[in-house]
């Protein structure tokens, strides 16, 4: 994921990806050069709503929520 991550923000995009499992998911979010994106304060609310591990700084963030994801996108909305 760190990979397809690397390659959005290269294109200019922030990328907020998950790899979901039956015990919860995997979750990267990175920042692209310009944009206002708090990657740590992003995956401090999500963890924070389905439980988790990981953390990070304004540019970078990633760990492991405990949950299992229903609607990824509505759950980053209500996060952001």
């Amino acid at each position: 994921m760190r990979a397809v991550a690397a390659k959005l923000v290269v294109a200019g995009r922030d990328a907020i990806l998950a790899c979901p499992d039956a015990q919860g998911a995997m979750v990267v979010v990175f920042r692209a050069a310009g944009s206002t994106l708090d990657c740590g304060a992003l995956y401090k609310q999500l963890a924070a709503r389905l439980g988790g591990r990981g953390g990070g700084k304004p540019e970078r963030a990633e760990g492991r929520l405990a949950a299992p994801i229903g609607d990824w996108a509505a759950l980053v909305d209500a996060a952001s």
